[in-house]
């Protein structure tokens, strides 16, 4: 196992794995430093069949995404890795985030090791949208609401769409500020990693839009094709700034749209908890799965 500290320096070896072993909504080199936070370092810990990007703030390790590697190995990565991070006396846990499939598999393999897992923080919901079922007109009777909605939200108001890139980033970060105001219930919004999205100037990212409501910024969307899945993109960002009624839906109907005229097959509009799944669900995904966020710790 080799261990590399200075992520950004070894930038095409991290793409590298990603190209190869990548898999996953969130395997992406600047989403991996985008979540890079003050006071934590990124590493790469490189092995002979795959890799792992984590993270490490103070005595607590946090793996980044899934392990990059093929089925086969990646419970002996992950055992590996363990015994890495817990060979520091000052190591309190590990925390992981899981596909459901593998998450039960890690916990068969943790009955017999020298670490147990830990009740689940919470789990995350992924919805899925097959693009070839998707109609940008909202025909038919189970779309009346939100076509109204859509109408409704063009009539009342002037809407211009732009390039993220061409937006001054101070009203870039406003919009995320708002969102991150105006967010409720159980759902988790951590602002930085937009805020770092936008230093770094969209990078990594295939497209990003904004939509100018009345000559204001008011929403961010933004994303990539997920490795190694042909025709698969992750919706990564869906901001808006709450600023009037039916904003997110424009976005949301207004993305799928753009996605599918673009030539993608699936759209995966990332994970949350019961709130944002909720408003999700409105845009009749076809399938969803689950991830699970635990943690590690010694017996």
């Amino acid at each position: 196992m080799e261990t590399i500290k200075d992520t950004a320096e070894n930038q095409p070896l991290i793409e590298a794995e990603i190209i190869k072993y990548g898999y996953a909504p969130e395997h992406n080199f600047f989403h991996f430093k985008n979540w890079q936070g003050k006071g934590t370092e990124n590493f790469l810990f490189q092995f002979n069949q795959g890799a792992i990007m984590a993270r490490q703030e103070d005595e607590v390790w946090y793996l980044f995404s899934e392990i990059l590697a093929l089925p086969s190995a990646r419970i002996k990565i992950l055992s590996d890795f363990l015994m890495r991070c817990f060979s520091d006396k000052k190591t309190d846990r590990v925390s992981v985030e899981f596909e459901t499939d593998f998450y039960r598999e890690v916990l068969s393999f943790l009955k017999t090791s020298p670490w147990r897992a830990c009740a689940v923080n919470y789990s995350l919901t992924w919805p899925i949208f097959d693009l070839a079922k998707w109609d940008p007109e909202l025909s038919g009777g189970g779309w009346k609401k939100l076509r109204y909605q859509i109408k409704l939200f063009y009539r009342q108001h002037k809407v211009e769409i732009i390039d993220a890139r061409d937006c001054k980033p101070d009203d870039l970060k406003k919009i995320v500020e708002a969102w991150r105001k105006k967010r409720q219930g159980d759902d988790r919004s951590y602002s930085y990693p937009y805020e770092n999205l936008i230093d770094n100037n969209f990078a990594g990212v295939k497209f990003c839009r904004v939509f100018i409501v009345d000559g204001t910024p008011s929403t961010i969307t933004a994303g990539w094709e997920i490795p190694n899945q042909p025709g698969s993109y992750y919706s990564a960002v869906g901001l808006h700034n709450y600023s009037c009624d039916y904003l997110g839906e424009a976005a949301n109907v207004d993305d799928l749209s753009f996605l599918k005229k673009h030539g993608y097959k699936w759209a995966n509009f990332g994970g949350g908890e019961e709130e944002l799944t909720g408003f999700k669900m409105k845009f009749h995904h076809c399938r969803t799965y689950e991830t699970h966020v635990f943690s590690i710790k010694r017996r």
